[in-house]
């Protein structure tokens, strides 16, 4: 769920995280060869030379990706010896985890605060200490250095994928490694690592449907940012119900704006498109859009209907918009009782929970 406070990517950070990136993936690599029986009967970690070799990356990649584990207590450096494999610190990882003690990884936000709220209720009734974790929602590596001491203080992590999408490897990487590990509201769609969502298509759905049956016909899509899984999923949605209501899907009608608030684009895209409705994905581009179609003298909603997908907690639900709420109470207490069962029996199937939101209409 996009917030205020989202830092825009521009190209020169796209491409230090994409640096950092593949030095973060050599040390999850690294770390799975470590939980193999050849790594746990090593002593030493190959030598540099051959790391270079073995995953195809420069000495600067590997000498980082080292010093990444040498910081975490993982490697030692030895003189002479080279790099030393210290297990036991591993071990505590995979088998010494409190069970009483549930971690949270969020992006510093007021955003979710609801959800927040009825984790640490639900953890209470469990009988467990919840822990929440800022991290940086653009760096793969402060998500990396927060996951792992996350995990060394509890027996199990909720986390809130970072807005890159450069942190698969990561998450697999952990559940690999037995620790019980819920994503929330963010997912990858063939990742094995179970969820908890709202029902992003169904809110999809329910948006357009509410847009047909208004009387309108030329129906637009907004969204900042159409790859995520929770935003092409309420388009996935949104296309399946108009077809289903008979209405044209035109793409011409469906902007990305591509994490950039783009003022002249969006001008352009109701003057030349003309949509008599527009479904936002997000509540903050909704009333930005208002108050831009206002400034331009568009009459709403006669000349165009505004629908949106949630709303922010720290904010009264502005319901001059009719909006898709989303269940995050519901999704904070099922992702803290999803990762309690994993915690307490690591056997269990991945569970993918998708709930069911709401709309809210004018009063």
């Amino acid at each position: 769920m996009p917030r205020k406070s989202e830092e825009r990517m521009t190209g020169k950070n796209r491409k230090k995280t994409s640096g950092e990136a593949k030095h973060l993936r050599i040390r999850a690599k690294i770390l799975d060869w470590l939980l193999t029986p050849e790594g746990e009967a090593a002593v030493c970690l190959p030598r540099e030379v051959d790391l270079c070799r073995k995953y195809g990356v420069s000495r600067t990649t590997a000498a980082r990706a080292l010093a990444a584990l040498v910081e975490t207590g993982l490697l030692r450096r030895v003189r002479h010896k080279g790099t030393l494999i210290v297990h036991r610190k591993l071990e505590p990882v995979r088998k010494e985890r409190n069970l009483r003690r549930i971690g949270v990884m969020f992006p510093p936000t007021d955003g979710w605060r609801k959800a927040l709220d009825s984790m640490r209720r639900e953890a209470a009734r469990l009988g467990c200490e919840l822990t929440v974790y800022p991290y940086a929602w653009s760096s793969l590596e402060d998500e990396t250095r927060v996951m792992e001491k996350a995990m060394k203080e509890n027996g199990g992590l909720i986390l809130y994928p970072g807005c890159l999408r450069s942190d698969r490897e990561l998450i697999d990487s952990v559940d690999r490694r037995g620790f019980p590990i819920v994503l929330f509201d963010l997912y990858f769609e063939n990742s094995p690592v179970g969820c908890v969502v709202g029902d992003n298509y169904l809110g999809g759905f329910l948006s357009a449907e509410y847009l047909v049956k208004a009387g309108r016909r030329r129906i637009g899509l907004i969204s900042m940012n159409l790859s995520e899984s929770s935003t092409s999923g309420r388009a996935e949605g949104f296309r399946a119900a108009l077809r289903q209501y008979g209405v044209p899907v035109s793409e011409d009608r469906i902007l990305d704006l591509h994490n950039t608030f783009d003022t002249r684009l969006l001008r352009d895209y109701f003057r030349k498109q003309k949509p008599d409705a527009v479904f936002v994905t997000n509540h903050m581009e909704a009333v930005q859009i208002r108050y831009l179609l206002s400034g331009e003298g568009f009459r709403m909603p006669s000349e165009v209907l505004l629908i949106k997908f949630d709303a922010l907690p720290c904010e009264p639900i502005d319901l001059s918009i009719p909006t898709i709420l989303q269940p995050e109470e519901e999704m904070g207490r099922l992702a803290v009782l999803q990762l309690y069962e994993r915690m307490h029996n690591p056997a269990l199937p991945h569970r993918k929970s998708f709930v069911v939101p709401k709309l809210i209409l004018n009063p």
